[in-house]
This record gives C-alpha cells, sequence and structure tokens, in this order.
C-alpha cells in the first residue's frame, strides 16, 4: 500500500519505496506512444488541483509539474511572486 502522503523518504519501508518505483514505471510503460500532455485513461488525479508556488522564475519546474498533473487527470493554479501579497504582509 502506497502512502497517501510522506515528508521524509527515510520514513518509508524499503517495499513501499518499491512500490512507488513500480506504480512509476508501469504508468510509464502505459503512457508509450502517447502525445505529451494525453491524460491517463484511469485519471487518478481527477478533481484535484495542485497549487504551485514559486518565488523565483521556474521554467522547467512549471511545466513539468503541470505537464504531470494534467496527465495524472488534475489541475494546477500557479502563483508567483507577482500573484502574492506575501511580501506586503499577508
Amino acid at each position: 500500500m502506497t502512502p497517501k502522503h510522506f515528508l521524509d523518504l527515510s520514513d518509508l519501508t524499503s517495499q513501499t519505496v518499491r512500490d512507488i518505483v513500480d506504480e512509476a514505471r508501469r504508468r510509464k510503460e502505459a503512457r508509450a506512444g502517447l502525445p505529451n500532455g494525453t491524460p491517463d485513461a484511469d485519471q487518478p488525479l481527477a478533481g484535484k488541483l495542485l497549487a504551485l508556488v514559486f518565488d523565483k522564475p521556474s521554467t522547467r519546474t512549471r511545466v513539468s509539474f503541470d505537464l504531470a498533473m494534467r496527465q495524472l487527470g488534475g489541475d494546477t493554479l500557479m502563483l508567483n511572486h507577482n500573484d502574492m501579497q506575501l511580501g506586503r504582509g499577508e
């Protein structure tokens, strides 16, 4: 059983890490031949939203996470330092 959340890889058992890697490999093989951005058939993250908060420009990271989330059926919300009021006390 893969955990729902984890903060530190060392919190996981070796079997859980193996399960995560095996699932990633299975998903990658299932996508063989599909164009980038095509949603996975099972869309495991449908109805989920990933907030991407960037203090500095990060094109590769932003695009990679956005594309991965969409392939898994979810959506993204991107915020950068110009969109947020954190520096002004919010």
